[in-house]
């Protein structure tokens, strides 16, 4: 990560925002979970952004912007999620320890926490048996009907540019001010 980071600083310029957005989200019970499952998560979803982070910052100039993706479980827990949720508050902590590390050199530090967002990642059968636990085999619309009904907004998701659209938000100088906050992106999901 740090050749790659300072490879594209060579040939093109330091950066002055950095977006660290790393997930892959298996599910399963805590009883259940492999070892193996365990610690591919936490490499992925909170050392893959320890890493970013720690590449790029040496070439953030003053009055940065960093975001950092983490999830609505970064915020709650839920069934057959200890793992995936365990290194999304990772990524809190890390956003709200970097917010109070780098305020004094005018560098905003936040997280988007995006709500269910059809990638592949969450639309996929092993996810809808999860949304649908009575069901013995869900289908994508099950899954639909279950998702929107988690949501105060009437739909089953977010979509991806809704996130992109936080981002740039975040980094723009509209959100200048905020630092070590999260902005959740979730169709109501978390007050319903």
């Amino acid at each position: 990560m740090r050749a790659a980071v300072d490879e594209c600083v060579a040939k093109l310029a330091a950066p002055d925002i950095l977006v660290a957005n790393a997930g892959i989200f298996t599910v399963g019970l805590f009883a259940d979970l492999s070892e193996e499952d365990w610690s591919e998560t936490l490499a992925t979803n909170l050392t893959g952004v320890f890493n970013t982070v720690k590449a790029v910052l040496p070439h953030l100039p003053d009055g940065a912007a960093i975001v950092l993706i983490s999830s609505l479980l970064g915020l709650v827990g839920a069934n057959e999620t200890g793992h995936y949720s365990a290194t999304k508050h990772g990524v809190m902590g890390l956003m709200k320890t970097l917010a109070i590390e780098l305020g004094s050199r005018g560098i905003r530090v936040n997280t988007i926490n995006p709500g269910t967002v059809p990638t592949p990642m969450v639309v996929r059968e092993r996810v809808f048996k999860m949304y649908c636990p009575d069901l013995e085999a869900p289908t994508e619309e099950d899954f639909k009907v279950s998702s929107e009904q988690n949501n105060l907004l009437p739909t089953p998701w977010v979509e991806p540019r809704d996130i992109s659209n936080a981002v740039l938000f975040l980094v723009s100088d509209e959100a200048r001010f905020i630092t070590g906050e999260s902005l959740l992106v979730d169709a109501g999901f978390y007050t319903k």
